[in-house]
């Protein structure tokens, strides 16, 4: 008896242990499904994320190209129509934009293109929505895009990419008292504190009937500036020796004298090298008066499926000196030089 009884429970603790196996190989294999059910999905999550971000990014890449050829005056014009959503003041006659104007939705943005004669841009725009985006009708667009004009001012920063341009008007009142203008740029990448910056402002005489450049100041070797600017040490590295080592902040004359002859500041350019920038501006002495704003930003804003993504671009109501002619040399070790 006592031989079977051991045999038994030898027997009932194998299966028993048998039993723990497979279920701790069952607890693990649901375990491992459910990570990669959770991981498919969240995938899927992504992917689907990626691709309304991605939708979103090109409807606002298509409203931003509806609009790239309109001037401020074709606005200012669009703007004092009575079809036109931005009445009431917000276009007043070449006070262009002084309150901002914000189309909301499919509605406002076919009476802007069907005024333009830009009913393909309205079409693209309609279908992308609809389709892709999962808007039911056009009324149900409304808060989920918006195109807006603002004007920018003094202390609105502007990003300005590396090796890129950077041009606008100053727009300072001639009779104003203002002496100087203040340009202060901030390193925009985190961790990068110390970004080249060259300034090349542009003076000139204007004819008094016209309006217009009737003459350019002749080239000193202190009117092109390069900076290092820094938030925190100064500029150290050698690719640096020989420029002006400033914490953000360039200061130039709205007039200099040349040979007895006066001429104001006309334009100012900017170019970061090695790192974006964010640029404001404002003038000297305090409480001057400024300029009036001949900038003016254009943004779009998309949602897309809970995913919204917005574009903008700057435009200015003057023109100013193509780009072709900036050029700077840089070997990023000797210094700045003017030539």
């Amino acid at each position: 008896m006592y031989t079977m009884f051991s045999s038994n429970t030898a027997k009932n603790r194998y299966t028993a242990q048998v039993l723990a196996v497979v279920l701790v190989v069952i607890v693990v294999g649901v375990i491992i499904a459910l990570a990669l059910i959770s991981r498919t999905m969240g995938n899927s999550r992504r992917v689907e994320e990626e691709r309304s971000s991605g939708d979103s990014i090109r409807v606002a890449d298509t409203v931003l190209d509806s609009i790239k050829d309109i001037t401020l005056d074709d606005l200012a014009t669009w703007g004092n129509q009575q079809v036109s959503p931005c009445t009431d003041g917000n276009f007043t006659a070449y006070n262009f934009l002084t309150d901002g104007c914000e189309l909301n939705g499919l509605l406002d943005f076919e009476s802007f293109t069907s005024y333009f004669g830009l009913d393909e841009y309205y079409s693209s725009v309609e279908e992308a929505l609809l389709n892709e985006c999962g808007y039911a009708d056009i009324g149900s667009t409304l808060g989920g895009f918006k195109l807006s004009f603002q004007p920018v001012g003094d202390d609105d920063p502007i990003e300005v990419d590396k090796d890129t341009v950077f041009a606008f008007i100053p727009g300072a009142d001639p009779n104003s008292a203002c002496t100087n203008i203040i340009i202060n740029a901030q390193p925009i990448a985190a961790g990068n504190e110390q970004v080249g910056v060259v300034y090349i402002p542009l003076y000139v005489q204007l004819d008094t009937a016209t309006g217009q450049v009737s003459a350019y100041k002749p080239h000193e070797y202190d009117d092109i500036v390069g900076q290092c600017v820094n938030t925190a040490a100064s500029c150290s590295p050698p690719e640096w020796v020989g420029w002006e080592d400033s914490d953000t902040q360039y200061v130039a004359p709205l007039k200099k004298t040349y040979s007895s002859e006066e001429y104001a500041l006309y334009e100012m350019r900017i170019r970061p090298i090695g790192g974006d920038v964010s640029v404001t501006r404002s003038y000297l002495p305090d409480g001057c008066g400024g300029a009036e704003s001949t900038l003016f930003r254009v943004s779009t804003t998309i949602n897309c499926s809970g995913n919204s993504r917005g574009k903008e671009f700057i435009i200015s109501d003057q023109e100013w000196a193509p780009a072709i002619f900036d050029y700077v040399l840089f070997n990023g070790q000797g210094t700045l030089e003017n030539r």
